[in-house]
């Protein structure tokens, strides 16, 4: 069962539930707080305001697309595909899923028209000892030429996979993984931050 209103739809039920419809779903504000069983998207979604996550949303080959107008909120993830559009040079930065993962862009270059960031909770191949966290992030650009991005990328510390916390810097897949550091981190919300960053591929 879900609950709602003209604004706000909240799945909150205590069996498997599936987002879908007939077309297009669009909400204004909505909650994943189903904690017993998994919540999942059917089919494309959009939401325009407020993504609260109490626990995770899982979209499938799906996607979730959010504004430049939507925030997220709450401590879970969004395991599959987020698109996020109306990125602005020396904007806000905007989150896909969990309110720390965020891509943010100073006013230089020409910023992609639209960014989708597929999460993946495995560690990805080919990382150096000890391996990547429990976490695999491919991020796709659609156009931009010339930017600078702060990346800030979100973790668990139950997916730390046998690395010291405190030490943790964000990798990107090239020809190989390469360790591309840090320039913020946070140990008790959890995320690693990177800013200078002007490719945009898969991360951990």
């Amino acid at each position: 069962t879900f609950t709602a209103n003209s604004n706000t739809v909240n799945f909150n039920g205590s069996t498997p539930q599936t987002i879908g419809g007939t077309s297009v779903t669009t909400f204004n504000n909505l909650t994943v707080a189903n904690a017993v069983s998994p919540v999942s998207l059917g089919q494309n979604a959009t939401v325009n305001a407020v993504l609260t996550l109490t626990n995770d949303l899982t979209t499938g080959a799906n996607i979730l697309t959010m504004p430049n107008t939507g925030t997220s909120a709450g401590t879970a993830d969004v395991i599959g595909n987020v698109r996020r559009t109306g990125f602005t040079g020396g904007g806000p930065a905007l989150s896909f899923g969990n309110p720390f993962n965020s891509i943010g862009f100073l006013a230089q270059g020409t910023v992609p028209t639209d960014i989708l960031v597929n999460l993946v909770k495995a560690a990805p191949a080919g990382v150096p000892a000890p391996g990547g966290i429990l976490r695999t992030y491919t991020i796709t650009p659609t156009g931009g030429s010339g930017f600078s991005a702060t990346l800030r990328l979100h973790y668990l510390d139950g997916e730390l996979n046998g690395n010291v916390e405190a030490d943790l810097g964000l990798f990107r897949l090239g020809t190989a993984w390469a360790r591309q550091g840090k320039t913020a981190s946070d140990t008790v919300n959890n995320w690693v931050e990177l800013s200078g960053v002007t490719q945009l591929s898969q991360w951990t």
